[in-house]
């Protein structure tokens, strides 16, 4: 019975920190740097190795706003991130 209270509470606890990521994002115990917009066409590298947090699902990047974006939603033109 104890071992079922505990499973329900890890559950609960993954998935209200998924539904705090928000929308097109995932919590992650060991994640890299997420691509942004302005990047995209020199992709960054993080020095940070692995860190807990929330990640942009595959195909997605951080836009405007910090909300993951398709990668095809962003544009950049002069440096200038047009939406």
């Amino acid at each position: 019975m104890r071992n079922i209270v505990l499973i329900a509470v890890l559950v609960a606890l993954v998935v209200s920190v998924n539904a705090f990521c928000g929308e097109n994002s995932v919590f992650k115990y060991c994640g890299n740097c997420d691509q942004k917009c302005e990047t995209i066409d020199n992709p960054i590298k993080c020095s940070r190795g692995c860190w807990p947090g929330c990640r942009c699902n595959d195909g997605y990047v951080r836009g405007p706003e910090a909300k993951c974006i398709k990668k095809e939603d962003c544009k950049v033109t002069n440096s200038t991130l047009v939406q």
